[in-house]
């Protein structure tokens, strides 16, 4: 609080008493800015924060219902917007907000804080490595039965084809029929 009987703190004062304790003061960032930029050292200027009470809102032209000076109004601010004069008027008189030119420190983490962080994707690559285990051997033995079942088929073949030729060697004209059919079939 201001001291009794003045309404206000002046820059200066308001200037080192930020620079002492916290402390927040409202003032026009236009004159403000050049003195912190003066004043406070650059861990202190990163340590400020602007709180801002009254955002900047959009002006508006009045003009009466009809009126034959809307559109050229319109168009003049168009091209004003376009042709950058407002933003050179905008860097005309927005002063920059002081830089921190100090990067953020690095602060060192022990390993007892991230270590059960390691443990959780070491457990999950292991777990992974254990379904890629079981897959592969799944899919292996899907692939051994699969060649099983295949020879059997074939040999099931041959052992008809053997059965056939049998009978044809022993006098079955039946089975001789067939076996010739299934020649010119194959």
């Amino acid at each position: 609080m201001a001291p009794p009987n003045t309404p206000y703190y002046t820059r200066d004062v308001a200037f080192s008493k930020m620079k002492k304790e916290n402390f927040a003061f409202h003032s026009e960032p236009l004159k403000v800015y050049p003195q912190l930029e003066e004043i406070f050292n650059e861990k202190d200027k990163c340590d400020l924060t602007e709180v801002v009470i009254f955002p900047p809102e959009y002006c508006y032209i009045a003009l009466p219902w009809g009126s034959p000076y809307k559109e050229a109004i319109a168009i003049a601010m168009r091209k004003a917007i376009q042709g950058g004069v407002v933003h050179y008027l905008d860097m005309l008189w927005e002063v920059p907000k002081p830089a921190c030119a100090i990067k953020e420190e690095f602060i060192s983490v022990d390993m007892d804080k991230i270590s059960p962080a390691f443990l959780i994707v070491g457990m999950g690559v292991v777990l992974a490595v254990i379904v890629l285990v079981c897959e592969k051997i799944m899919k292996w033995r899907e692939n051994i039965r699969e060649k099983s079942a295949e020879n059997r088929s074939e040999e099931s073949a041959f052992e008809q084809e053997g059965n056939e030729l049998n009978r044809i060697r022993d006098g079955d004209s039946v089975g001789s029929r067939a076996v010739t059919r299934q020649m010119w079939l194959n």
